[in-house]
């Protein structure tokens, strides 16, 4: 149930924040900032696909480690290579917009 929950509620605001990333910010009452829709719906998808994916490896390798990634240690150099990753998110997405 808690699942079910925290994913309804996750789908929700990820749909809300998308929307608000290309919506212009004329139509919000605010100053026109120069960015296209096409560039806003750039950088937000790939910033969200970036940081999913690096966030992801990141728990999962804290949740279940391995054995084998145990035994040889590579928990923590893991860790700091995806903190990295999702470090650099920002840059990505702006480089791809």
């Amino acid at each position: 149930m808690g699942f079910a929950t925290a994913g309804a509620g996750m789908g929700i605001i990820h749909q809300d924040t998308m929307i608000r990333c290309v919506t212009a910010p004329e139509d919000l009452g605010g100053a026109p900032d120069g960015i296209s829709q096409a560039r806003a719906a750039t950088s937000a998808t790939v910033a969200n696909a970036a940081g999913a994916a690096a966030l992801g490896t990141l728990a999962t390798a804290f949740v279940a480690p391995s054995a084998a990634g145990v035994q040889a240690n590579l928990l923590v150099p893991t860790t700091a290579v995806l903190t990295l990753a999702l470090t650099l998110t920002p840059l990505l997405a702006r480089r791809a917009a």
